[in-house]
């Protein structure tokens, strides 16, 4: 399967070029405490390039910010909507947006459990 940029590459590029402005650095400063060249940096900023996980939450420790903070408060939803699943309420999507600048992994994983503990059995 070819691994197409999407609409959301191009929204994390322009937030991680914002918070590295933001933070005072180049791209090539940025690109050396990522162990990358500038010249990735520039195609992952422009959308051209995906991030990977790993890389998101690399530079979300890099830029003093949650990872959440790369991606829209509510982002348009797709044209279709994967088999099995349902389009978020806005309750749904503003609890996944604070979820993500809790920064304790521990209260964290407990928001988890509540929420399992409280939802039905699927």
């Amino acid at each position: 399967m070819t691994r197409q940029v999407q609409e959301v590459d191009v929204w994390v590029g322009r937030a991680v070029a914002q918070r590295r402005q933001h933070q005072g650095l180049s791209q090539s400063a940025l690109a050396h405490r990522l162990g990358i060249s500038f010249q990735q940096v520039q195609k992952y900023e422009a959308g051209q390039n995906r991030l990977s996980a790993g890389r998101l939450f690399h530079l979300a420790e890099i830029l003093d910010c949650a990872v959440g903070e790369f991606f829209p408060a509510q982002p348009p939803l797709p044209a279709t909507t994967p088999k099995g699943f349902s389009d978020p309420s806005p309750e749904a999507r503003h609890l996944v947006a604070a979820f993500d600048r809790i920064e304790d992994k521990l209260l964290r994983r407990s928001i988890s459990r509540i929420a399992e503990a409280l939802a039905p059995a699927s």
